[in-house]
């Protein structure tokens, strides 16, 4: 094993050697690794070990786990296995995805094409329909969950990420001071709904929000609220509504402005009530 990182060389259930380091997270990091029998490269996930010391039941990341181990949908990331390591560590044995974010997409373009931004998103749906139908709410929407492949039709092809992970971390409690006040919030503050800013319990419409949240920063290159700390940015989730496009200077067509507001609304009773709902509106915008 590498001394400057332990997980350097590390064999994981005797067959996924760690061979390289990918990423850091705020709860976890990720490691390229291959299967020592067959050629497969895999990531896996290592989470804090904090987590699991908190002595918050290792039993229900592993309930957890099993769940989303049971997705099996063209547009979600596959699980292979899971598991703590001997030092503490609960790990993910992960897909490893050869592409680039639709947040370095963003970045990279400024903004995203009508058609080509509903082309990802319908696909997002998809894949986060699927999982709400099988009781899984991803809860932490955002543009790094994203990862874009290329296809043989030239279409990104659509993989999405972290699917459950909030969910599998042991919970501090569903209050939003107690979480900031712990240093992790499950869900980004950016893409959070107006119910998870205020600790409510959640359903599928809050990720129908964060989806609303996304497609507006891909079409417009920004985010839609942001404030001048996490708790700024929170309460403009719960009280206002972003600027509409042409007061950024922005064209678009006026049916998929209208997707994105009623995805935005405050109310999640006036949202789409669910992913195939929405969905079906942007197959109408996507080419």
């Amino acid at each position: 094993m590498n001394q400057s990182d332990p997980f350097i060389g590390l064999v994981v259930e005797n067959r996924f050697e760690v061979v390289s380091f990918v990423g850091r997270g705020g709860m976890a990091v990720v490691y390229k690794a291959q299967h020592r029998q067959v050629d497969r490269t895999v990531a896996i996930k290592f989470l804090q070990k904090s987590y699991a010391d908190q002595g918050v039941n290792l039993e229900r990341f592993k309930r957890e786990a099993k769940l989303v181990n049971s997705l099996f949908h063209p547009n979600i990331i596959n699980m292979y296995s899971f598991g703590i390591l001997d030092t503490g560590e609960p790990y993910l044995v992960l897909d490893y995805i050869d592409g680039v974010s639709l947040s370095e997409r963003i970045q990279a373009t400024g903004r995203l094409p009508q058609e080509q931004a509903a082309n990802i998103f319908k696909q997002v749906c998809d894949g986060v329909g699927y999982a709400h139908e099988n009781g899984i709410l991803h809860r932490d929407l955002k543009p790094s969950n994203v990862m874009l492949l290329a296809s043989e039709t030239g279409k990104d092809h659509v993989k999405i990420l972290d699917f459950g992970i909030a969910k599998l971390l042991p919970e501090v409690e569903d209050n939003v001071q107690q979480l900031t006040q712990a240093g992790e919030i499950f869900g980004s503050p950016l893409y959070m709904s107006p119910e998870q800013c205020q600790g409510e319990e959640l359903d599928a419409r809050s990720d129908v929000y964060a989806m609303g949240c996304m497609m507006y920063e891909a079409l417009a290159g920004q985010v839609p609220l942001l404030g001048k700390n996490v708790l700024a940015t929170m309460a403009k989730h719960i009280a206002e509504l972003p600027p509409r496009f042409a007061n950024l200077g922005i064209e678009i067509s006026p049916r998929l402005e209208q997707i994105v507001f009623r995805a935005l609304q405050k109310d999640r009773g006036q949202r789409f009530q669910t992913m195939p709902e929405l969905a079906a509106e942007l197959s109408l915008v996507a080419v």
